[in-house]
């Protein structure tokens, strides 16, 4: 659902207006808010209609998404050494037509150590910059430093429409299964830009509980976050893991197998152990949540300096 539409952006030439919900693209249905930019990103060049319900009535409109706008410029980072700032509009990357920040991320990521030719707008001037994508410090996927503005001008109300569903409870628990071995599976995979200082802790769970109260329906989101949240740590004290219950029962299986119990020196360091990591892992992402808590991003890449003079082409 739309909460606000900013002036002059593609939203607003749309005509959409706050209150709409967007219910389908080019007669797709939508599920999650990041549908409309994932959507666009997967058919940069596909002619956009989308579907949206208001005062209870459906109508479908012409969208035209415009091009991506540069929020943050990383300090070091080769767009920074280009001489792009905040405010840039990028208009084209190798002659390749922008109309979505995420395909153009993607682009860059499969393009490191290549030199990008994207060509800029900012105010009525227009440029062309040379840049190119490098691996920032303690990552492994290319980026040049910049961060996206907003896109379309759609600020959306990130609950939308409440309605009451009454899911089975093994749908429930099934779903939150499904949510740690996709949370774990992301942050093992090497190939995953998910990380550990990614996930949140006590901290982060008491700043959403008092989003969700912000909203009318706060008391009912936060009752259901409060069951999946305690559905989902009922499930992970069952994992395989010494001082968790899952690690007890592991422990019980082993004894019944080898039919004497395991020597309780050995028993005493493993626990110990464990539990010393458990308690680490508890502090080292309540640093991190502290940090986003207070405006510190901590996804923001870090380059290494380097000397490179901007060359730059003005039209």
């Amino acid at each position: 659902m739309i909460a606000k539409v900013e002036p002059g952006s593609p939203a607003a030439n749309a005509g959409l207006q706050p209150g709409d919900l967007i219910t389908e693209i080019n007669g797709e249905h939508l599920y999650h808010v990041l549908g409309l930019a994932d959507y666009i990103r997967a058919r940069p060049d596909a002619p956009l209609r989308l579907t949206i319900e208001r005062h209870g009535k459906n109508l479908s409109v012409p969208f035209e998404p415009g091009h991506p706008t540069i929020d943050v410029v990383v300090e070091n980072s080769p767009a920074a050494r280009a001489g792009l700032r905040k405010g840039d509009i990028v208009l084209a990357v190798d002659g390749r037509d922008a109309k979505s920040a995420l395909a153009v991320s993607d682009y860059i990521k499969q393009h490191g150590g290549q030199p990008l030719k994207m060509s800029i707008l900012h105010g009525k001037a227009q440029r062309e910059v040379s840049v190119t994508p490098e691996v920032p410090q303690d990552e492994k996927v290319p980026r040049i430093g910049i961060q996206w503005a907003e896109d379309f001008g759609i600020v959306l109300d990130e609950y939308g429409r409440m309605t009451v569903k009454h899911p089975p409870p093994f749908e429930q628990i099934r779903a939150g299964m499904l949510s740690i071995v996709n949370t774990l599976g992301a942050v093992a995979s090497p190939k995953s830009d998910v990380k550990l200082q990614h996930m949140s802790g006590p901290v982060m769970m008491l700043r959403v509980y008092y989003v969700m109260f912000e909203n009318k329906e706060g008391w009912r989101m936060a009752l259901w976050f409060s069951v999946v949240l305690n559905v989902n740590l009922a499930l992970l004290n069952l994992l395989p893991i010494p001082v968790l219950d899952g690690g007890h029962i592991l422990l019980a299986v082993v004894e019944a197998v080898r039919r004497r119990p395991v020597n309780m020196r050995v028993l005493e360091v493993v626990q110990t152990a464990c539990a010393v990591l458990i308690i680490g892992f508890m502090v080292y992402i309540a640093f991190f949540d502290v940090q986003d808590l207070f405006g510190t991003r901590r996804d923001r890449p870090k380059f290494l300096p380097k000397a490179v003079p901007a060359k730059t082409t003005q039209q």
